[in-house]
């Protein structure tokens, strides 16, 4: 698309006023190109930080296009966070070497990354991170190292007025975090770790039991996705004409019941969520287990017509190849005629 498609878009789904975008308790600047923005929207956005509302910039709020970084480093957003990216680019790029890893500042008093150092974050590769010069007041969370000649900071964070604000180096499709840009991930945290930084730039209470707090991410997940094949499932008996009202009973209890297992996970219950999400599993597999007994029913109902038809077809098929070519005295000899 063209800039004034892309600004059209803009102005379609950013918030109409101050108060919708002040609304918001996390902004995420990922890659943004502020010269898409205009100066009211900007400004929005900044006052909201100023007035408590956290937000994370990503990646590094930087880009090897000076166009870019230029209209970044122009806009009254960038003073909300804590890199100093004019001085990045006055010490000659934003952008490090192909790999790096981290190391985490054990100092930070939040739980923020340290609970997923014994979890193997140290060794977890990066790739392409931008370069941080933090500004004055800027506390450091971890390092990257490798990515430049000397250790430069991965992220950096600051309580900004009322808001918080953190500089993250790299860009949640690169390798550290994911395998969208092509190359493999080894780190299965990512979401976690991200959740702990969204946790913390909005003052919440940043969970240590991180292994718990995986857990139960995964475990939503595993439950869409079983939820997912049963209804499939359903949707195919349902086209035999199987009565499946207690299934959709029971399904309908279990999503109940997740809910709840939200509404505790995001009242960060977590061992009450997970004790429900657990009961949730145990249900699910027999609800899986009626759905395939029906299935079974309808089936064994629609295996028996077939057998009937190829049974009754094969017999008749044999009665009339017998009748026609194994009783030959139905058959009459051809006999010639003369007339007188």
């Amino acid at each position: 698309m063209g800039v004034k498609e892309i600004k059209r878009f803009v102005r379609i789904y950013f918030p109409r006023s101050y108060d919708e975008v002040s609304s918001y308790d996390f902004i995420m600047l990922h890659s943004p190109v502020m010269y898409y923005f205009d100066d009211r929207q900007a400004r929005w956005m900044y006052n909201a930080i100023r007035a408590g509302t956290g937000s994370l910039s990503a990646p590094a709020c930087m880009s090897s296009d000076p166009d870019i970084h230029n209209a970044w480093i122009a806009s009254v957003l960038s003073h909300a966070f804590p890199n100093d990216a004019a001085a990045v680019i006055q010490s000659g790029g934003p952008k490090g070497r192909e790999a790096f890893h981290i190391k985490v500042n054990r100092e930070f008093p939040e739980p923020v990354l340290t609970p997923f150092i014994p979890l193997g974050i140290e060794n977890f590769i990066g790739a392409y991170a931008y370069k941080i010069i933090p500004k004055d007041g800027a506390r450091i969370l971890a390092w990257q190292i490798g990515g430049f000649n000397t250790p430069v900071p991965y992220m950096a964070t600051w309580n900004y007025e009322n808001g918080r604000t953190m500089t993250l180096g790299d860009s949640f499709g690169l390798a550290f975090w994911s395998s969208y840009a092509g190359r493999s991930s080894q780190n299965p945290y990512s979401l976690d770790i991200l959740m702990n930084m969204v946790l913390y730039l909005t003052k919440r209470r940043v969970p240590t039991e991180v292994l718990v707090f995986h857990r139960m991410r995964t475990s939503f997940i595993e439950y869409r996705t079983k939820m997912g094949l049963l209804v499939s499932l359903m949707e195919f008996v349902q086209g035999f004409g199987a009565n499946d009202r207690r299934i959709e009973e029971m399904i309908g209890e279990l999503q109940a019941r997740v809910s709840e297992a939200e509404r505790e996970y995001l009242s960060e219950n977590f061992v009450q969520c997970q004790s429900i999400m657990d009961q949730v599993f145990t249900d699910l597999d027999k609800v899986q287990r009626m759905t395939l007994k029906l299935k079974e029913r309808a089936l064994m109902w629609v295996f028996m017509v077939e057998w009937l038809v190829v049974t009754a077809t094969l017999m008749i098929s044999s009665f009339l190849v017998w009748t026609f070519m194994i009783r030959r005295k139905l058959y009459k000899a051809v006999h010639v005629t003369r007339l007188a």
